[in-house]
């Protein structure tokens, strides 16, 4: 409620709606403090008019049934108190509501209050008094402390632990369940000879707060449920598919693996997709041999793949990387044996003299170590009552930027662990434009505020920045600030800052540009980031390999000439504006090429390159069995009649002694239609024909007559969860699209169908929504 348009000449009627108003404030706030100690009861803190004098301030508290505590240190602000606590002006005069006055001017004082908020209670951060907890880096990083103050766990929820068994370390003592040991065929998991999974369940239960050793991610009372398959480093599929099967079978919650192998195993994708659907929540370690090469069961759909990270917040020189990572957390990085550097936790040896079991603590180091800091966050969340549909996509839509400089989703996937981000739901986030993208020169930028105090937000843009780690050199430098209290009420709509309002007011240079942004959590005073580098282009491709999309205005065909509406010729035009020759049959030529998935009269699949093969360009619009190549679509040729899809995929490659501008004239004017491509069994490309981003995750599936979303699809099998783009800049090659991002403009992706086939009953749709 801001008042300060009124003026105290306002009819007496509009005064006694503001008084019904203000009480109808107190009222519903008061009754809300009650049941959350977020706030002080009956307490709370406003703004006035400046000018109005303290003891008109506290004529008009009295008036609404509330005393003045006290006059704040900042310019026209009090604390005030439902209630009244003394006929006495605090201020040394008799309070004016101890006199008769008219009613009229008792309203209209009321104008003068411009901001009332509860009196928020601030807490220390929790921090266990356990000795070990001091060696405990990782925990800083995943911001355990404000976590904690949030949710420590609950006994309602185990996580299954497949590993070398759980040992009986007196910091996991009431923490462990009764399991099973596949290796001796028994139920006692307490012989772990190798000492991994004590090692890991350390992580995700340890107890908190008992003054000795380590603290869990779950302080409390989350249980562990051992499962041992492993008597060494080594097991086989055969016994982790029963242990698996037994983690189902008794019901866990969440399922750590710490291992992983590089076979293309189709058993245990179906096993992570059977425990998938039974609701369990997936976390798998993603590998410790610094390589791409996908790991299993990290890779499968629907488990969430963590790679290791360094008390700097680099990846560990171990971790493997790729398009499969989804999450970063601590795993450490150790030059030398017990390195401080590594990750600390409940150890267990033997010792050689007696055969008997040493309990102690150290440090190690490995993705085995990074993943049970995501399971045992995906239990904290379960406890603080977050349905585990939404648990994997908290945690991977409040993961924030490393510190030591670009978010690589090669590297951090969604980015860093932070545990008290998932928990509060609170964070900033650059939808538009995308970190590594590129936009034209009067770009929309759009960010989302999640929980956060829009008056505390500052959105920075171009500003030095010597390090290179995205942070404004000079947070107090207020030229550089585009975005503040004073004009966000202008941009912010919905928790969506977007700015500007008209195109026509920005204009960026061609070129790289920074945006970065930062404000704190509406309640408490954390502060949240983040933060992009992008570039800036008139639609203009320098020399290099481009995956495109191109103009939803070029789709169609022209009924009444029988030609396509536009050619490649026509689209790519040179510096000078002249059109691209794709004729030349030199090397150094303009290049477009298309991927077709799929034949009718062989196997296998192979790109058509433009002009060599007009069917790059084609869509065919009806039956003809005398072409083989589908492309894009279950279409064939008839002579004549062709009209190119909306939503493929190309591959551009621009010559080192070429410039191509995208033809202006061809920019999309749709907005509204959607768009569909025919996917084929293997990998398809498509792509956003708009000028504008679109959230692809609203895509729909059509198959057999059955259409899904895409996370149903997925959880069916029809698609991988993975969609690809390909970057030059900042990381040369292919990257994966999150759940959380959108498709950029005129972009291309690729995507993998495990289904789908040239026959119309077997066929499988994308349709795409703008």
């Amino acid at each position: 409620m801001r008042p300060l348009a009124c003026r105290l000449n306002r009819k007496l009627l509009l005064g006694l709606v503001l008084t019904s108003l203000v009480s109808l404030f107190f009222t519903i706030v008061a009754a809300a403090d009650a049941r959350n100690l977020n706030y002080v009861p009956n307490e709370y803190i406003i703004h006035v008019q400046s000018g109005t004098s303290p003891s008109a301030v506290e004529s008009l508290v009295n008036s609404m049934g509330a005393s003045v505590v006290n006059k704040l240190p900042l310019s026209d602000m009090y604390h005030i108190k439902m209630g009244h606590s003394s006929r006495v002006s605090i201020f040394g005069s008799p309070s004016l509501s101890s006199h008769s006055s008219s009613l009229s001017s008792r309203i209209a004082s009321k104008w003068a209050i411009d901001h009332i908020q509860p009196n928020y209670i601030y807490t220390l951060c929790d921090v266990p008094n356990d000795t070990g907890y001091v060696n405990q880096w990782g925990m800083k990083m995943i911001n355990m402390p404000d976590a904690w103050d949030i949710e420590k766990g609950s006994d309602e929820y185990k996580v299954g632990v497949i590993d070398t068994g759980v040992a009986d370390h007196p910091d996991l003592d009431g923490r462990v369940l009764p399991g099973y040991d596949f290796v001796d065929n028994d139920t006692d998991c307490s012989n772990d000879l190798v000492g991994h999974g004590t090692f890991v369940s350390g992580i995700i239960a340890a107890q908190g707060d008992n003054e000795v050793g380590v603290t869990g991610v779950c302080w409390e009372n989350v249980k562990i449920l051992p499962i041992r398959a492993f008597s060494g480093i080594y097991s086989d599929a055969d016994t982790l598919l029963k242990a698996e099967q037994y983690a189902l079978d008794q019901g866990v919650d969440v399922l750590n693996m710490s291992y992983g192998g590089y076979g293309d195993d189709s058993a245990t994708d179906a096993m992570m997709a059977k425990l998938y659907a039974a609701g369990v929540i997936l976390v798998a370690a993603a590998g410790n041999d610094d390589t791409s090469v996908p790991c299993y069961p990290a890779a499968c759909n629907g488990v969430i793949s963590v790679s290791a990270l360094g008390p700097d917040e680099s990846l560990a020189s171990y971790s493997n990387y790729g398009s499969s990572i989804d999450i970063a957390a601590p795993g450490g990085d150790m030059s030398v044996e017990n390195d401080p550097d590594g990750i600390y936790s409940t150890s267990v040896t033997t010792d050689d003299s007696t055969g008997a079991y040493v309990y102690s603590y150290a440090y190690e180091q490995g993705t085995s170590f990074a993943c049970p800091h995501v399971a045992g966050a995906a239990a904290l969340l379960l406890s603080y009552d977050i349905p585990a549909g939404e648990v994997t996509g908290r945690l991977l839509e409040s993961a924030r930027a490393p510190k030591t400089g670009t978010l690589d989703p090669y590297k951090y996937g969604a980015g860093v662990l932070d545990v008290a981000a998932a928990l509060t739901n609170a964070g900033i986030k650059i939808l538009q434009p995308s970190a590594g993208g590129t936009v034209s020169c009067r770009p929309t930028i759009k960010i989302s505020l999640n929980n956060i105090d829009s008056a505390s937000v500052k959105v920075y843009m171009d500003y030095p920045d010597a390090d290179g780690n995205g942070v404004p050199d000079n947070l107090d430098d207020m030229s550089y600030v585009i975005i503040n209290s004073s004009n966000i009420s202008s941009y912010l709509v919905s928790d969506i800052i977007t700015w500007p309002l008209d195109s026509s007011d920005c204009s960026l240079s061609a070129g790289e540009h920074s945006i970065y942004v930062k404000g704190a959590a509406s309640a408490g005073a954390k502060e949240y980031t983040d933060w992009a580098v992008f570039t800036v282009t008139a639609k203009t491709f320098s020399p290099g390999l481009y995956l495109i999309s191109l103009p939803y205005d070029i789709a169609g065909f022209d009924t009444g000439t029988l030609k396509m509406k536009a050619l490649p010729e026509n689209l790519f035009l040179n510096a000078d504006g002249e059109s691209s020759d794709f004729s030349d049959t030199s090397t150094s030529r303009v290049r477009l090429a298309r991927w077709a998935p799929k034949t009718t009269s062989a196997s296998g699949a192979g790109y058509l390159n433009y002009p060599d093969d007009l069917l790059a360009w084609q869509n065919p619009l009806d039956s003809n069995s005398s072409y083989s190549w589908y492309t894009g679509g279950s279409y064939n040729q008839n002579s004549g009649k062709y009209a190119f899809p909306a939503g493929s995929g190309f591959w551009l490659l621009v010559p080192s002694s070429e410039e191509v501008v995208l033809n202006s004239t061809y920019n999309t004017t749709k907005t509204s239609d959607a768009y569909e491509v025919s996917l084929y069994k293997g990998w398809n490309m498509f792509g956003n024909p708009y000028d504008k981003q679109i959230t692809w995750t609203n895509a729909l599936f059509t198959y057999k007559g059955t259409t899904k979303s895409l996370s149903d699809a997925q959880a069916a099998g029809w698609i991988s969860t993975s969609v690809y783009y390909y970057t030059q800049t900042p990381v040369r090659g292919y990257h994966r699209l999150s759940n959380r991002d959108l498709l950029e403009a005129y972009t291309g992706y690729w995507l993998y169908a495990r289904v789908g086939g040239v026959t119309s009953g077997d066929s499988l749709k994308m349709t795409i929504l703008p």
